[in-house]
């Protein structure tokens, strides 16, 4: 599980660096995401990189950081069918148009860190 945490790490942090080098890019990309289409795919995702986390846990640095994050990961899979395609879409729309570069490069910079914590604690 700990190569599964590795290539998760990395995936973030390319992510990070797109939204930090290239902010508009990554607004399309994530506006495209939370299409209804998609939203089941959002749902395994968020549910698999929680199954992740918690069963790579005992071969981190930070075990319970790691459950705890997990955890948090299956509530948001949990919360995208009790919010609902409306609301989703509302919100994603208010994304597209409506988010600052600066507030993207900063969730870049953000992921970037996360990314890196993920990798510095399987290592």
């Amino acid at each position: 599980m700990s190569t599964a945490v590795l290539v998760l790490g990395t995936l973030i942090v390319a992510i990070g660096v797109l939204g930090a080098l290239m902010p508009k890019q990554l607004l399309v990309l994530a506006s495209s995401r939370l299409r209804g289409g998609l939203l089941p795919v959002t749902f395994t995702a968020r549910l698999t990189f929680g199954v992740v986390l918690v069963s790579a846990a005992g071969d981190t640095l930070f075990p319970q950081t790691f459950r705890v994050l997990g955890y948090i990961s299956f509530a948001t899979a949990a919360a995208i069918p009790l919010v609902g395609g409306h609301r989703i879409e509302a919100f994603r729309r208010h994304i597209a148009t409506g988010c600052p570069p600066t507030l993207v490069r900063l969730g870049g910079a953000t992921l970037i860190g996360f990314g890196s914590f993920l990798f510095y604690a399987v290592v």
